[in-house]
């Protein structure tokens, strides 16, 4: 008997939350809410079918298939806009010209798109995670301080379109530039922020741990390198003892380069092993799939050979005589049998002695 009334269950969809889609149990009784909707009530128990909210026992392996294709797409996004950016504004930095910058730019759009896309709320069974680890903060820096490299590069092409600026105009030219590069690869600290925390929760500890020292490595090694214009500039306008931590500095840039390097390296690694992840999170997906519908068609064609088998009902003593004659009759499934003489009851014991 229903404990509730059934009127007040509605129909499968009809609640105000989204449709449970997967096999999802009542917390209570452990009823499959498979098909109905967040807001109804459990038909078994009753209980308000609530949405779920984050735990620890959320598992990468528990997303829905269109956020790992959207995190697939995103992630080769970011890697391609990453490494075309890197690619393109060594060139620039070499030879310049505004074709070179017009395409830096371009690839700074593709990382853009691919960090707005990578960095959004992460999604567990058919509802959006709600937990500690879901920080939005994170995501809001990320996206906006990124587009930082997209204005970085409008300024460059600015600059090489512009043949003969002003003191005043190349001067704000050059502080927006910095301001931007550096709004921008602080921005990278949050980011890498965030996807360690989704690296956690594709159980990959080791991607975590390369996500956290490429955070490091932006926020000393990066900022020493983006920074060297300035410290050059005081450690000019100061002497002594004062002057002596910029001259050490200024003396090791080729060693902060090197290592800004190997970081840039490192990020490239890290956002190439988080598409793999997720194109594998895809296949696994799509053979998990094949593999239920396989056993589906499976059961099918075995209920199937069941239900055309003949019917076995009748009893082996209406098919085949213990004794008598074997005359000829029809079997259940309506053939004749032929006859073929009489068979004698064989004997149990030997007949007593006559005496």
């Amino acid at each position: 008997m229903c404990p509730v009334d059934p009127r007040e269950l509605g129909q499968p969809g009809g609640g105000d939350g989204p449709l449970i889609l997967s096999d999802r149990t009542c917390p209570v009784c452990e009823y499959n809410l498979k098909g109905l909707s967040v807001g109804m009530r459990c038909p078994e128990c009753g209980q308000p079918i609530r949405l779920l909210r984050g735990t620890l026992q959320e598992n990468f392996a528990d997303a829905p298939i269109s956020y790992l294709k959207n995190l697939r797409f995103g992630s080769g996004l970011a890697f391609a806009g990453f490494v075309g950016s890197v690619v393109l504004a060594l060139a620039y930095r070499g030879a310049g010209g505004w074709m070179l910058a017009s395409g830096a730019l371009a690839m700074g759009v593709v990382w853009w798109l691919g960090v707005w896309i990578i960095s959004e709320p992460r999604r567990w069974s058919d509802a959006q995670i709600r937990s500690s680890h879901e920080r939005r903060w994170l995501r809001l820096l990320s996206r906006t301080t990124q587009a930082g490299w997209v204005l970085w590069t409008g300024v460059h092409i600015a600059q090489e379109l512009v043949t003969k600026p002003s003191p005043g105009t190349a001067m704000l030219l050059e502080v927006s530039a910095w301001t931007l590069s550096t709004v921008a690869l602080l921005g990278l600290i949050p980011l890498f922020m965030l996807l360690r925390d989704l690296a956690h929760w594709t159980s990959n500890s080791d991607l975590a741990d390369h996500l956290s020292l490429c955070a490091w490595g932006v926020g000393t090694v990066g900022i020493i390198v983006l920074s060297s214009p300035l410290i050059e500039a005081v450690g000019t306008r100061l002497s002594g003892v004062l002057a002596l931590p910029f001259a050490i500095l200024l003396l090791l840039m080729p060693i902060w380069t090197g290592l800004f390097l190997l970081v840039e390296i490192l990020i490239g690694a890290c956002l190439f092993q988080l598409w793999t992840t997720s194109r594998w999170a895809v296949r696994n997906w799509a053979a998990a799939r094949a593999r239920e519908q396989r056993q589906r068609k499976r059961e099918e064609r075995s209920l199937q050979d069941l239900e055309g088998s003949p019917a076995s009902t009748a009893s082996v003593a209406d098919a085949v005589p213990l004794a008598g004659d074997l005359s000829p009759g029809p079997l259940a499934d309506g053939r004749q049998v032929p006859a073929r003489g009489t068979i004698e009851p064989y004997p149990l014991a030997d007949p007593p002695p006559e005496a």
